[in-house]
């Protein structure tokens, strides 16, 4: 019954706690510290930690070298060894660096002297770890706060520098908003241009598809008249050949005038010559029909030759005026290529220049693209001026020689004209020549009939060969004026030939040179378009950039309200030594405890009590005789057993209670409810043990032995149950310690009834299934053998 008191008094008689003598516990410090210079302060972090810990009794503190310290350490003289390395406030003085080095504090523990002063010397490492954290903090705060003033001038410049940009901004927003406004303005106008350029890309389709359509007439033009002119030139060669003939004629004409009158007066002289006069008359008159034909033939040749001549003239002139106002047209072209190249290249020039003053463009590829186009444009505007200068000077040339043709043509018609009129004479005169010779022959046959008509006859033929002569020299003079009109038309059909040479080489010019403007205005119209596509993109994009505008001024506002409000803010930073304290250390720790340990062995307490009874009871089993003697009922015996067991718990219960609250002076909340909860516990734990005494004898003892071994770890005495495994705590839920321990703590520090009454209450329950299970056990039906007549449900004693 004392055993529970000796461990009482034993372990609950100290009042001393693992924390009260740490300055006795040898922890070994080695300063290899070198120093550090931070702009003009010198940092000896290792040195000033020093100085702290020789004013500091926290631990049992020796100041050693690196060989003292590892000797001690190896000789188990030092629990713990802490070592500041030599570049320990080098790495300090990098806080403001841009590549800060965090000092390393190194430390040793020999964990296998004491598990618990390994905890404290940790705890107190991380203490000066803190310290020292405290002091670079300290360090960096005072820089940090002596850089503020020139933060706060920063700020203040930052602010006014702000200001210049919130007023730029708002001109760019102004100048964005006008361009935004421009671009949008001429919107229509590209839209225009672009319309007009596929309009105008048409038309010179249309203009190609007709020259090429023409050139084949052109040609032929060109073609005919080289033959009229190759026609005209022989016409004037055969009447330079024919003009010796025409000559002789008109002169042998004069000559049979003057021979008529000769033969009129030398009839009467020969008769011979009459014969031959005769025959020369039927030679003269087959002639003269001849000639009369052929002068005919020619003057209906010269009527058609005029009538051609006339269409040609009309055509030349048409084709004048055509010419005319084709190079009047071509002027006009010109003059408007002269214009949309020149716009293109102000626009391509105009774009460079607003590059030139927006550089972020430069990164922008649609624009760049916008940039490009027009440059593209811009050239094919300029080689498309250059291909209509080249068109007008053709048109022009054209309208030049369709001109001189015109002339020509007009000189040819008036040329047939008068060719005609002398070739109307050689036909009269044929005629009379034809009527002349006729009477000739008449003559000499009525001069062979008689020579009186002779006479007569040679007169007429006289008048006639007069009248021939006359007409031939009137053909002589027709036929020189005709040779001097063919020799004009042959100039004029000459001047027609060159040109409509020159109009054919003129004209395949100008179909080439439309085919170049067709060409050109292709681009034109691509370029327009583009130009179209990337001014809607540049006016998308100025949208952008108005609204980005208008957003930059207003973060610029907000920028300068920002920065001056953070000069006056930072300008107003106290940086005092009170103000770098707290900063560097800006928390304090205030605890306050409740519920709180007057001594170490107050929190031991609940375990060594509820190990002393559970131990006490187990002991008191041994000197209670559980043989049942035959006159003994069941019922005696169990309650007579029990009785004895229950009745030492309870004295064992009130001993150790007293003995605690007197001799010991435990403090407790209540002093009742302690010992009311000792004796309840004590008696549940006498049901435990006579239960599996009763059951297995001293088995069941053993079992009893090891279900205290078992609770020594499980039942919150060394640590918290919740901080148990999952499945050992779930055995500590079955446990009568984890109860007895919770209720002692609620009577002894907690206060606390209600976990004092649940305690209680499971206790209940766990000694209630115990003395069922004694009760099932000791009545149970008897087992007789021949040796003894011994109740088997007890165990022997």
């Amino acid at each position: 019954m004392l055993v529970p008191l000796v461990y009482s008094a034993v372990l609950l008689s100290s009042r001393s706690g693992p924390y009260d003598h740490m300055d006795k516990l040898p922890v070994a410090v080695v300063n290899k510290d070198k120093g550090a210079v931070s702009g003009d302060d010198q940092i000896r972090a290792g040195d000033d930690l020093i100085a702290d810990l020789k004013n500091n009794k926290s631990l049992g503190w020796k100041f050693v070298d690196a060989r003292e310290a590892e000797r001690g350490l190896a000789s188990h003289n030092y629990y713990m060894v802490i070592e500041i390395p030599e570049d320990f406030s080098e790495k300090a003085a990098t806080v403001l660096e841009e590549n800060p080095e965090v000092p390393e504090l190194r430390y040793i523990q020999n964990e296998g002297l004491s598990f618990t002063a390994a905890q404290m010397t940790k705890g107190a490492a991380e203490k000066i770890k803190e310290q020292l954290g405290d002091a670079i903090t300290k360090n960096y705060t005072s820089k940090l706060f002596a850089q503020l003033g020139d933060v706060a001038d920063g700020f203040q410049t930052g602010a006014d520098g702000s200001g210049q940009v919130l007023a730029g901004t708002g001109k760019l927003h102004d100048g964005t908003g006008k361009m935004l406004t421009s671009l949008t303005g001429k919107s229509a106008d590209i839209t225009k241009l672009a319309e007009g350029s596929k309009k105008l890309e048409a038309g010179s389709k249309e203009m190609l598809y007709s020259l090429k359509a023409k050139q084949g007439d052109i040609s032929a033009l060109a073609d005919g008249s080289k033959q009229i002119n190759e026609g005209t030139g022989t016409l004037l060669q055969s009447l330079s050949e024919k003009s010796d003939d025409i000559g002789q004629l008109a002169a042998g004409s004069k000559q049979v005038k003057e021979g008529t009158g000769l033969l009129y007066q030398s009839l009467v002289n020969g008769t011979e010559n009459i014969n031959k006069l005769s025959a020369g008359a039927g030679d003269a008159a087959t002639g003269a029909g001849n000639l009369d034909k052929g002068a005919a033939q020619v003057l209906e040749g010269l009527k058609q030759t005029e009538t051609g001549a006339g269409e040609l003239s009309k055509g030349l002139t048409a084709l004048s005026a055509g010419s005319t106002a084709a190079a009047e047209g071509m002027s006009e072209l010109d003059a408007g290529a002269a214009q949309v190249a020149a716009g293109s290249m102000g626009l391509a020039k105009g774009m460079e220049a607003f590059l030139d003053k927006n550089p972020q463009l430069k990164t922008d590829r649609e624009f760049l693209t916008l940039l490009e186009t027009s440059k593209v444009v811009a050239g094919g505007n300029e080689q498309l001026s250059e291909n209509t200068q080249l068109l007008k000077t053709g048109t022009a040339q054209a309208a030049a020689g369709t001109e001189t043709a015109s002339k020509g043509a007009a000189a040819l018609a008036a040329g047939i004209t008068k060719l005609k009129e002398g070739q109307s004479q050689v036909s009269g005169g044929a005629s009379k020549l034809s009527a002349g010779t006729k009477a000739i022959a008449e003559g000499n046959q009525k001069l062979s009939l008689s020579w009186e008509e002779l006479t007569s006859s040679v007169a007429k033929l006289n008048a006639g060969a007069s009248q021939v002569s006359d007409g031939n020299q009137t053909v002589n003079a027709g036929w020189k004026e005709m040779k001097a009109g063919v020799t004009e038309l042959y100039g004029g059909t000459q001047q027609i030939s060159s040109g409509n040479s020159d109009v054919n080489t003129g004209w395949k010019t100008l179909t080439s040179g439309a085919g170049e403007i067709h060409t050109g205005l292709i681009q034109v119209s691509e370029g327009n378009n583009s130009v179209k596509t990337g001014w809607t993109e540049l006016t998308d994009g100025v949208t952008q950039l108005d609204d980005g505008a208008l957003k930059l001024q207003e973060g610029s506002s907000e920028l300068a309200a920002g920065l001056a409000s953070g000069a006056e803010q930072t300008g107003s930073i106290q940086s005092e030594d009170d103000n770098i304290s707290m900063f560097s250390s800006p928390v304090k720790l205030s605890a306050d405890k409740i519920n709180e340990y007057d001594f170490y062995r107050d929190s031991t307490a609940p375990y060594i009590l509820s190990l002393a009874l559970f131990t006490g009871v187990l002991l008191l089993s041994f000197i209670i005789k559980f043989r049942k003697t035959p006159e003994e009922s069941k019922l005696r015996w169990y309650f007579s057993r029990l009785g004895q067991l229950a009745g030492f718990a309870v004295i064992q219960a009130l001993i150790v209670t007293i003995f605690t609250l007197t001799v010991l002076q435990l403090s407790v909340e209540s002093a009742f409810l302690f010992m009311v909860f000792a004796v309840f516990s004590s008696l549940v734990f006498a049901l435990i043990v006579f239960a599996l005494a009763a059951i297995a004898g001293n088995f069941g003892r053993f079992l009893a032995f090891i279900l205290i071994v078992a609770q020594i770890t499980t039942t919150g005495a060394s640590l918290p149950v919740i901080l148990l495994p999952e499945g050992v705590q779930m055995i500590s839920a079955l446990l009568p310690f984890t109860y007895t321990i919770a209720g002692f703590k609620a009577a002894i520090t907690l206060g606390d009834q209600g976990l004092l009454s649940d305690s209680a209450a499971v206790l209940s329950a766990i000694g209630g299934v115990f003395a069922l299970l004694s009760i099932l056990s000791v009545f149970r039906p008897e087992m007789k053998n021949s040796r003894d007549t011994e109740f088997q449900g007890t165990p022997i004693e």
